[in-house]
């Protein structure tokens, strides 16, 4: 939140700029705030991506399926992380990253 205030009048622009950035939820940063992280972007951006941590989500991964990922062409890490912004603003302990489009 500390770094979207910030950059409050870069956001208001016409030309704003994409956004990757990661979200953090209470379990890591005690203020850390999901959900009005997610509240400002929606103000400021009409196509919101979000995603589970690549990492966090590999982990959850068997070892055998970790080791098949890295020679199957087939794999897409990108639809297998993706969730829905809700999931974002109701999961306070999880951390996730969200790709802003303007």
């Amino acid at each position: 939140m500390d770094g979207l205030a910030g950059m409050r009048a870069t956001l208001e622009r016409p030309d704003k700029p994409i956004l990757y950035i990661e979200v953090h939820g209470r379990g890591e940063y005690a203020r850390a705030d999901p959900r009005r992280v997610c509240e400002v972007l929606e103000g400021h951006y009409k196509n919101i991506r979000a995603y589970a941590s690549p990492d966090d989500f590999k982990a959850k991964q068997s070892r055998l399926r970790r080791l098949w990922g890295r020679v199957s062409p087939f794999g897409d890490i990108e639809q297998a992380c993706r969730v829905d912004l809700r999931e974002v603003k109701q999961h306070d302990t999880q951390r996730y990253q969200l790709l802003c489009l303007p």
